[in-house]
């Protein structure tokens, strides 16, 4: 019962429109986080976008030497996805690769990421 709760209270986060909040804690995150950046970049102009991502596949899409590619950035920029309420946050467990489920795509979080239009909620 519980995880039906659970994925009902998710159905509602795909359809529900940005906060203000979410909107200024993106763009912030946007402008200080390089990998913030590198996701929301390369998700801009992509046909299509999926919602679900893994470190590793973040880790693959910086344009960092392979020497100097941090994957506890990454999972620091999931986690604070996690806090503006835009995304849920699984960590690996047993074997499974870290994580990140998004409430909105990336192309659409890009779109009012990279964008300075105050009305940009969607």
């Amino acid at each position: 019962m519980n995880k039906n709760k659970n994925q009902r209270n998710e159905e509602r986060m795909y359809r529900q429109k940005l906060t203000a909040e979410q909107v200024d804690g993106l763009r912030q995150l946007y402008r200080e986080d390089k990998s913030a950046r590198v996701l929301f970049d390369e998700h801009s102009n992509r046909q299509v976008s999926k919602r679900h991502l893994t470190a590793d596949y973040m880790m693959e899409l910086s344009s960092l030497p392979r020497t100097q590619r941090n994957k506890t950035k990454v999972n620091k920029m999931f986690k604070a996805l996690q806090e503006l309420g835009l995304a849920k946050y699984i960590v690996g467990r047993r074997g499974g690769k870290s994580r990140i489920q998004f409430f909105k795509t990336p192309k659409e979080l890009a779109k009012v990421a990279r964008s300075t239009d105050r009305k940009s909620t969607r």
